[in-house]
């Protein structure tokens, strides 16, 4: 292996030479550890924003430099990670053409380049051949109307694809519905991500775009082999989740991951999604960042997380939920044990929601009192929460006549037996106390 690896640094080398381009240093360097012993490279990490290609992105004539070594080296990469730079659609068809043929690579990362339909298609069409590749992200390219189809196509005959990431790619309603299709017959995709496409079909009417939901429920309702599946930024609709998500989540007992953030959920869709999570045996993580569940909804998570132990993971960070919603879903951990991670940062927080939540992890970082010296840096109610463990200064009482304070008693939030539901990686949100009165920071 280390001799195919000199060989292919070697040949690089004399290519970049050749045509007067530049070698990239952190690129050479492991190649060159690996020719003197160390490790043999699977990936090529070669994103556009690593610090050697920042102000120098690989563009299409860079394409065929990296990968025709490759033929005359043997096969030892898996993995290769082209993203964040400017290839477009001849650098596409060098991959395409390299796809055909190769028996080793196994992600192929292109995600925020250049690439139009013309170079999608390509790709696409190399897939019908290919038999190796199991991960293929071409997320912020413009595959448009063409381009997706080809990959609908491609999924018929495809049977080693198990990734494919298409977030903010120009779909539309064509090739979503299509997609949709010849997905409920494929058993070999695990995870969709088509995220960030309804700009593109905003011009339909309700009544088109409802379609496009029902297409996609319905094969989430017959496939069996997809565990993944997000459509952040879809504008989907409270009607939409009660016609048809709901449906097919109750339906589909094998899906491990929802992710329907950024959508137009409000009260009734988080009610009705929460309902038909009841019980449910597979559903891993459920994420609703940026919706509007508000009270109503968080009153239906506190429900459904008394009636779900499988769930463990849960996004409703930015949900317009106040103190109320808040405190009920608190509630629901005196049964729940199970859920391992949840966002709720970006909610309406007041001091009852506070102690709450303070309780179910460990109590507040830092109880600050007038008249103690802080050494540490001070906190605002605004910041981030550095990472930098607890602080804990005790709180004094004061009296009425020195800070206003009245007959009110600090509370004791040190107390060792507050019971730690989260540990700090677990929330993204942190307490802490000011003459006993709780506030809310986001966890960096």
């Amino acid at each position: 292996m280390t001799l195919q690896v000199s060989d292919y640094l070697d040949s690089y080398l004399q290519l970049c030479n050749e045509r007067d381009v530049f070698v990239i240093g952190s690129f050479r360097k492991s190649l060159q550890d690996a020719v003197e012993g160390g490790p043999v490279p699977e990936t090529f990490k070669l994103n556009g924003n690593q610090p050697d290609l920042s102000n120098a992105r690989l563009k299409d004539s860079y394409i065929d430099i990296i990968l025709s070594p490759l033929s005359r080296s043997g096969a030892f990469l898996r993995e290769l990670d082209l993203s964040c730079n400017e290839i477009g659609d001849a650098g596409a068809g060098v991959l395409a053409a390299f796809l055909k043929d190769d028996m080793s690579l196994e992600v192929l990362d292109l995600h925020s380049n250049n690439i139009s339909s013309n170079g999608v298609t390509a790709l696409a069409r190399a897939l019908h051949v290919n038999d190796k590749l199991n991960v293929l992200d071409l997320s912020d390219n413009v595959a448009g109307n063409e381009g997706g189809m080809e990959l609908a196509n491609m999924l018929q005959i495809n049977s080693t694809l198990t990734h494919l990431h298409l977030r903010n790619t120009y779909l539309t309603a064509t090739p979503l519905v299509a997609l949709a299709t010849v997905l409920r017959n494929n058993t070999t995709l695990i995870r969709l991500d088509i995220s960030n496409n309804h700009d593109y079909t905003t011009n339909l009417t309700q009544s088109l775009s409802n379609d496009v939901m029902m297409h996609m429920t319905r094969m989430l309702a017959l496939n069996y082999t997809l565990r993944e599946i997000a459509l952040a930024k879809m504008g989907v609709t409270d009607w939409q989740v009660m016609e048809y998500w709901a449906r097919a989540l109750k339906t589909n007992l094998r899906i491990e991951m929802v992710d329907l953030s950024c959508n137009r959920i409000s009260r009734d869709g988080g009610v009705s999604i929460c309902r038909s999570l009841y019980n449910h045996p597979s559903l891993g993580t459920l994420k609703l960042s940026r919706c509007s569940i508000q009270d109503e909804g968080a009153e239906a998570v506190s429900q459904m997380l008394q009636n779900n132990f499988g769930l463990q993971s849960l996004h409703l960070d930015y949900n317009a939920i106040t103190g109320k919603g808040l405190v009920a879903i608190a509630q629901a951990f005196t049964k729940n044990f199970s859920l391992k991670q949840i966002k709720l940062w970006g909610n309406k927080w007041d001091v009852e929601a506070c102690e709450a939540w303070a309780k179910l992890v460990g109590g507040p970082v830092a109880n600050i009192a007038y008249g103690d010296d802080l050494s540490g840096t001070v906190v605002e109610a605004d910041q981030l929460f550095p990472r930098d463990g607890r602080r804990t200064v005790s709180v004094r009482a004061h009296s009425a006549k020195e800070k206003g304070a009245g007959n009110v008693q600090p509370r004791n939030y040190d107390d060792p037996r507050v019971n730690r539901r989260f540990k700090e990686s677990e929330i993204d949100v942190a307490f802490y106390a000011v003459e006993g009165v709780l506030s809310v920071a986001r966890r960096d």
